[in-house]
């Protein structure tokens, strides 16, 4: 435990629900079989505040913590040390890991805590103790998150604290809503928060919202129309869509991302942040129907081209109809085209919409057809990414980064 100084710092957000809050590691192991992935995964120049309690006066021992039970609002940090994670490990311990090596990170250090919690739904992150839990825990995520930058101010100097980034991975607890909905709630949410950073960090330019694409398959009565919203959510407010989460595999012990499926999603924040003006793959709101035909232009860079990563899940339940691609509202897809920055989609029949990857393959929300270390494909899925890959090798962990296209309904104009 050191002293912090009073220099410029990082702040680093990453917040959501369990997605972002990672892993349960505490009895796994790296590539090597013996050290801890707890061990793995920490730098000295990615820190935490020492000496903080929960509200029932637990020790804050992980970045992970305290999730719903709160800090004790009345204990200040004795001091920094470095990041971990003791029971689940965060994605944004590991992006803050990532984005410091490849140095796009300058300060000399990053602060982070993760402030979230699983299973919540949007406006539980707000300042209103009437919105999203409304029991004695309502306020515990806006305090988690208040607390930390005030912590920060303190310790480090208001106009010291840099904001680069958003982080932001939820939804799934918002998958009853209806369309448009989503977006609202998260409208409320954000703004509250960045106020809240004006005010406490002195900050003068908002961070960069980072969003990851939720990962609930719809079903009846839960139509997970957020993932739609989510697209609408970065193309409003100039945000970097990070990853779809259809293209990692998942583990049948948690239902929740994989080892490597989980790095993947952490590494691919940094890859991301290194080109944020040149990273979105986004499809138009809508497109013209001719002649049975629908062309949906998707936004790639001049280094890479769309492709159809056919067989990609064979072993896993199989690839689903037609790249993933489902007509709306009564016709049906035919032949399907995929060309350097485009899909050309065939239809029969009179449709309203297109969606991609957001229908199941059969009944419940995942396809069980795991390997056998128990990893598998989400259910809801498709087969179009793009040229553009990435190998790189993260604390042992040989890994590939892959550009999916995102879940999308384009409407017929």
């Amino acid at each position: 435990m050191t002293a912090p100084e009073q220099q410029p710092v990082t702040l680093m957000l990453l917040e959501g629900q369990s997605e972002a809050l990672g892993p349960n590691a505490g009895g796994l192991t790296g590539p090597d079989g013996t050290t801890k992935l707890r061990a793995l995964f920490t730098s000295p120049d990615v820190l935490m505040f020492a000496g903080l309690k929960r509200a029932d006066g637990a020790s804050i021992s992980s970045a992970s913590m305290p999730l719903l039970g709160g800090y004790d609002q009345a204990v200040d940090a004795t001091g920094v040390m470095p990041s971990t994670g003791v029971g689940n490990i965060p994605m944004g311990l590991i992006s803050a890991i990532a984005l410091k090596e490849a140095g796009l990170i300058t300060d000399s250090k990053v602060l982070f805590h993760f402030g979230g919690a699983g299973g919540q739904e949007v406006l539980t992150f707000d300042d209103d103790p009437t919105t999203g839990l409304t029991d004695s825990r309502a306020m515990a995520l806006w305090g988690n998150a208040e607390f930390i930058a005030r912590q920060a101010a303190k310790a480090y100097g208001v106009g010291n604290i840099h904001l680069p980034y958003f982080g932001w991975h939820q939804g799934a607890g918002d998958r009853l809503l209806a369309r448009n909905e989503y977006k609202a709630r998260f409208d409320v949410m954000i703004e509250d928060r960045l106020a809240m950073y004006r005010s406490v960090l002195g900050l003068t330019t908002d961070p960069r919202l980072m969003m990851y694409q939720s990962a609930t398959s719809p079903q009846p009565g839960s139509p997970c129309a957020m993932v739609f919203d989510q697209l609408d959510i970065i193309g409003a407010r100039g945000g970097v869509l990070v990853a779809p989460s259809y293209g990692i595999k998942w583990n049948t012990s948690d239902d929740h991302p994989s080892v490597q499926g989980w790095l993947i999603q952490s590494l691919l924040f940094a890859w991301a942040a290194e080109t944020p003006n040149n990273w979105n793959l986004m499809p138009p709101v809508s497109a013209p129907m001719s002649n049975g035909q629908m062309e949906i232009a998707i936004s790639v860079r001049p280094d890479e081209t769309l492709l159809a990563d056919v067989g990609r899940f064979a072993d896993y339940g199989g690839d689903p109809a037609h790249l993933g691609l489902k007509a709306v509202g009564g016709g049906s897809i035919g032949e399907v085209t995929v060309q350097a920055d485009r899909l050309i989609v065939g239809t029969t029949g009179t449709i309203t919409a297109i969606q991609y990857a957001h229908h199941l393959m059969n009944a419940g929300p995942h396809t069980v057809t795991p390997d056998a270390a128990g990893d598998y494909y989400l259910n809801s899925r498709g087969n179009l990414r793009t040229s553009l890959t990435r190998a790189v090798n993260f604390r042992g962990y040989n890994l590939t980064l892959e550009r999916w296209v995102p879940r999308f309904e384009v409407l017929v104009q």
